[in-house]
This record gives C-alpha cells, structure tokens and sequence, in this order.
C-alpha cells in the first residue's frame, strides 16, 4: 500500500489557517491587556491570591520541615486553584465577562462584516479567539500558582534544591489541567458569544449556561459532579500530588484530563460550525 502524502495545496492551507489563528490570538490578547475591565481580573486572579500569601508567610508556624512544607504546599495550591481560579462564583465569572464578547461584540460594533471580508476562516476565527483568551488567563494565573506553591515550600523550609526540582513535573502537570478547565469556560463564553449578537446577551447566556451545568451537574451526579470544575481539581491533583488524598470511586485522572479536553474541541467545534451559517448583514 502506497502511502499518500499531503500535497502543497493542503500543506499551504494549513500554513495560512495556523498564521491566521497566529493574527487573530495576538490581537486578542494585545487589546485584552490593554482593556480596563482586565484591572478586575489582575486584582482577583494575582493581587487577591499574592495578599492570601503574604497572610499565610506571617502566620505562625509550628512545624517546618521538607514532609509538611510539600504537604502545605500541595494543599494550598490546590485550594487556591479551586477556590479562585475555576469556582463558578468570581472565577467563572470573571471569564464569562472577559470572554462572551468576543464575537457577540464584533457583531455589535459591525466589524464582523469586515473580519469575514478578508481570507479567514470562520473556525480560525474561533480557535484564535479561544487562543487569545487563553494567553490572557495564563499569563496571570500561572506564574502566581507556580509562585505560590514555591514560596509555600520555602516559608515551611522544603529542603533545596532537590525539593523544588522534584516539583516540576508537579507544576507541569498541574499547568495542563488549569488550561483545560479555564478552556472548558472560555469555550462555553465562545458558543454563546457565536450565537448572540449583543455582548450583554452573550453574557447573560453563558452565565446562565454556567449555572444550569453546576445544577445540572449536581442533580445528575450529586458528590462526584463530573460537570463541577473544583470536583475535578479534587479528582485529578491528588493524582499529581501525591501527599494528598484522593477522592474515592472516581475513574482515573487520564479519563478526566480526556473528558476535558474533549469538551474543550466540542466547544470549539460548534461555536465554529454556528458562527459558519450565521449571515451577517
């Protein structure tokens, strides 16, 4: 059997898709940091995280050591991962607000017209909205997870260097999973923002979206929530950390990051086919 390789023509449109979704991220990300309402997140994502630090280095401490510095390093982490960053309180919030305008609001400001008049696929559309906002997120939500962790190890007295580079994969892996939950709410915030052509109703939707998947999310599944993104930090980070323990009954932390993943290209994959056959005027 012949093995059939790509020809130029394909190679050349998947070039042009990637530099387009390139184009359209960083102009995502260049307005957001440049945006006001992004001064709310910078307080909540960095300045409110920094402050619970600096709280916890005066605090008292009555045992150091390398055993209970990874032990409160892993538990903190954890907390603040779930508590601040994919809560459905400010943390989901917080990202349908920076998000669902996204494409609802090109239509509002009738520059979608324009966007569509140049060589650009309605998907590389999509996908490079969805990259933008990601940059955005992670540029403020890991450096302070990865700080945080770090200096918890170092305010306990975690031996160095060894235990701090033993930490990486941890913090390797504990990166992927924060992108695939805040990727799960950014694409939720995207199909609502393809289908409305008001910002405010796109936020509007996907914080009724949000909120009717955690009460859906409840009732289906009651204490093992596979649509609660905090139940997934509670599944999946004592399979990363290892001094914590884990929640019993639960399938494995490769079926989890998998279902997220999945969701996060189904998002993707509507929104685009939505904002296809939307006509614009």
């Amino acid at each position: 059997m012949k093995l059939q390789l790509p020809n130029k023509k394909i190679i050349k449109e998947l070039i042009e898709n990637l530099e387009e979704i390139h184009i359209i991220s960083s102009d995502v990300f260049s307005t957001n940091i440049h945006e006001r309402k992004m001064l709310l997140a910078v307080l909540y994502y960095v300045i409110v995280p920094l402050i619970n630090l600096l709280i916890l280095s005066l605090a008292p401490i009555v045992q150091k050591g390398t055993g209970i510095a990874i032990f409160q390093a892993q538990f903190a982490t954890t907390e603040l991962v779930k508590n601040y960053f994919v809560s459905f309180f400010l943390g989901q919030i917080l990202i349908a607000l920076l998000t669902a305008d996204q494409i609802a609001g090109e239509f509002e400001r009738d520059t979608f017209a324009l966007l569509r008049s140049k060589p650009i696929h309605d998907f590389s559309i999509v996908i490079g909205k969805f990259l933008g906002m990601i940059y955005t997120l992670i540029v403020m939500i890991l450096p302070v997870s990865i700080v945080y962790y770090y200096s918890l190890l170092g305010i306990y007295g975690a031996e160095w260097p060894w235990t701090y580079l033993k930490s990486l994969d941890e913090i390797l892996a504990i990166s992927l999973l924060i992108v695939l939950m805040l990727g799960s709410v950014v694409g939720i915030s995207l199909l609502a923002s393809s289908i409305f052509s008001k910002s405010l109703h796109a936020i509007i939707a996907t914080l009724l979206g949000l909120f009717g998947i955690n009460l859906m999310g409840d009732a289906l599944f009651g204490k093992n929530n596979y649509l609660a993104l905090s139940w997934y930090v509670d599944a999946i980070f004592p399979d990363i950390f290892y001094n914590l323990e884990p929640l019993k009954d639960i399938p494995n932390a490769i079926s989890l990051v998998l279902i997220l993943l999945t969701a996060n290209v189904s998002f993707l994959l509507v929104s685009s086919i939505i904002l296809m056959n939307r006509e614009v005027y």
